[in-house]
C-alpha cells in the first residue's frame, strides 16, 4: 500500500470511500466531524498541525501578536482565519466569509454553549432546525450543529 500524502488547509477532514468508479478509486469528500481510520480503509482521518483557537484569533485581531512559537506557515493561516473575524466591544465576533453577515458573538465555553442550547430549545421545545435558526442569529461557534442535533435528539425529537 502507498501512503497518500495531501496538503490540506487548517483543521481539515476528509472523508475517504469507495467510489462508483471501481476498485482502486476514492472519492474524497469534505466532514465537519472527525473521523478514524478503519482496518478496511474506507475512513481516513487528516489532520494538520496548523490549528487556530478563537484565543489566537482574538488575540491576533486586537494586538497584531501571534502565537508563541508561530512559524511562517502558521501566521499566514491565522492571518487568512482571521478575515472571518472581528472585534467588537472586546469580544470575537464571526462575521462570514466572502458575502459579510450580521457579527455574532463567538462562544468559546461549553457550558455556555450547552446553556444558550438549552435556553432556545427549552423555552417552546422548538425542534432542532428552529433552534439552530435562532442560535444562528446572535451566536457562532464551530460545532453548534452537532450539539444543537445531540440535544434535540436526547429530549426525544427527531433529528
Amino acid at each position: 500500500m502507498v501512503p497518500l500524502l495531501m496538503r490540506m488547509p487548517a483543521r481539515s477532514l476528509l472523508r475517504a470511500r469507495a467510489g462508483s468508479r471501481g476498485a482502486g478509486y476514492m472519492e474524497l469528500e469534505a466532514s465537519a466531524e472527525p473521523m478514524s481510520i478503519s482496518s478496511s480503509g474506507m475512513e481516513v482521518e487528516v489532520e494538520t498541525s496548523e490549528t487556530y483557537s478563537y484565543s489566537d484569533i482574538a488575540n491576533y485581531l486586537s494586538s497584531g501578536i501571534y502565537p508563541a512559537g508561530a512559524n511562517k506557515a502558521t501566521k499566514s493561516g491565522l492571518r487568512k482565519r482571521s478575515k472571518f473575524f472581528t472585534m467588537e466591544g472586546g469580544h470575537l465576533h464571526y462575521i462570514g466569509g466572502k458575502v459579510k453577515k450580521k457579527p455574532r458573538l463567538v462562544v468559546q465555553s461549553v457550558v455556555e454553549q450547552q446553556r444558550l442550547i438549552r435556553a432556545i430549545h427549552d423555552t417552546a421545545h422548538l425542534g432542532r432546525d428552529k433552534t439552530l435558526s435562532q442560535l444562528n442569529e446572535r451566536y457562532y461557534w464551530s460545532d453548534m450543529y452537532k450539539q444543537v442535533c445531540a440535544y434535540v435528539s436526547r429530549h426525544n425529537e427527531a433529528c
